[in-house]
């Protein structure tokens, strides 16, 4: 166990002595997502009525505080633990290079370009100052694609692939850990993953499957990793990289548009359109790419953060009446947009809901 590994650990099972009803959740299927400081306040907050002060009622809340002592503690373990942790999964930390603990929109930095857990190699390692509007725009793109996938009907294919990859986990002897990942994104140095290696293990034969799976599934939906079921990792835009780098990455059936030097496109020429309409043929069930412009987050991007937190919230503390109105009400000053736009975000994954 490396140094920050025992310390984690440590803290991890310091946060489970001081909050020993959290060693049930820790123990399931499911990560545990932190929620948003406000978010917090605002559910362990007293719903002041008339009716209090004519007598009537104790004023309700919809998590105690002591309840509310320890969702704080576990956001501020995440906090203290990195940047971009937002869950526990299996008893480690889950990093999301898009979102920061709590849900927040992620800082970007010089030397992860939207990957988090999977380092890009240096020529992609601008500095920040030159292409700031670059980097955020970027995220926002990504983030809408990872709530689309999530939540957009269109992406039933997706959703239903990912499933049929989770009942192969649940079913190997040694699921291996998150993130799942491209094993050739490893080094990123033209040495792909090694094949034909007899497995060394029993179930070693399903586990190498289950990579190849994996690493089709992610391919085909153009994703880097899945830190956990929920969160996918999208390819970022890989400008000016090596050919070997992006065979490695993209693998040998993708698809690929290239010019040479001399050659002037004409300008009649729909670039933007060739390059999304193999990602939107029916090998993708008929999906077509909508992407957000600008650098403001889109309506899959804030209902994705939103669907996070409401499910999180259900899982871990149920719902009573006033609930949803409350959560309703802070969402509104999450993103500080009306209660009117925030019903209509939730439109967008309600059904999602149903199983918590």
């Amino acid at each position: 166990m490396t140094a920050i590994a025992g310390a984690w650990r440590s803290r991890w099972e310091g946060f489970l002595d001081q909050h020993p009803d959290w060693r049930d959740r820790a123990n399931r299927a499911d990560p545990i997502y932190a929620l948003p400081e406000m978010v917090i306040n605002d559910l362990a907050r007293s719903a002041h009525s008339s009716a209090v002060t004519k007598g009537g009622p104790p004023a309700k809340t919809f998590i105690s505080q002591d309840a509310a002592g320890a969702e704080l503690d576990f956001l501020d373990l995440c906090r203290e633990t990195s940047a971009s942790c937002v869950a526990v999964l299996n008893g480690l930390p889950l990093e999301y290079p898009f979102l920061a603990a709590g849900m927040s929109p992620a800082a970007q930095s010089t030397d992860r370009f939207g990957c988090g857990f999977i380092k890009l190699p240096g020529v992609l390692a601008r500095p920040v100052a030159e292409l700031t509007d670059y980097f955020v725009g970027d995220q926002h793109q990504m983030l809408d694609y990872a709530g689309q996938l999530n939540l957009n009907q269109r992406y039933g294919p997706y959703r239903e692939q990912r499933g049929a990859l989770l009942s192969q986990y649940e079913a190997l002897l040694t699921p291996p850990g998150f993130p799942l990942a491209l094993t050739s994104n490893q080094g990123l140095g033209g040495q792909g993953a090694p094949r034909n290696r007899r497995p060394r293990s029993k179930g070693g034969k399903e586990a190498a499957a289950f990579q190849r799976d994996v690493e089709e599934f992610l391919r085909r939906w153009n994703l880097l990793g899945l830190v956990s079921w929920d969160l996918p990792v999208p390819f970022p835009a890989l400008k000016n990289i090596p050919l070997g780098l992006a065979l490695n990455l993209l693998g040998p059936e993708h698809q690929v548009c290239t010019f040479p030097q001399y050659h002037d496109i004409p300008c009649s020429w729909d670039v933007r359109k060739m390059i999304r309409s193999p990602f939107g043929t029916d090998d993708n069930g008929g999906t077509r790419i909508r992407t957000p412009t600008g650098n403001a987050p889109s309506e899959y991007e804030s209902a994705f953060r939103l669907w996070l937190i409401e499910w999180s919230v259900r899982a871990r503390h149920g719902t009573i009446p006033g609930t949803v109105e409350r959560l309703e009400e802070t969402f509104a000053g999450l993103l500080h947009r009306s209660r009117d736009w925030v019903g209509q975000l939730r439109k967008l994954y309600t059904a999602r809901l149903r199983s918590v």
